[in-house]
């Protein structure tokens, strides 16, 4: 059987308990900017 997940960027803003709640991943934007890894 074939599991799904939900899964989201931080961009979302999704409340902590919300994402909880419903079993999503919440993964952190990362943006490369001039060679620097920026991490939301």
């Amino acid at each position: 059987m074939t599991e799904i997940a939900i899964v989201t960027d931080s961009t979302a803003n999704l409340p902590p308990e919300v994402a909880k709640e419903h079993d999503i991943h919440v993964l952190p934007l990362k943006i490369i900017w001039q060679g620097e890894v920026l991490r939301d």
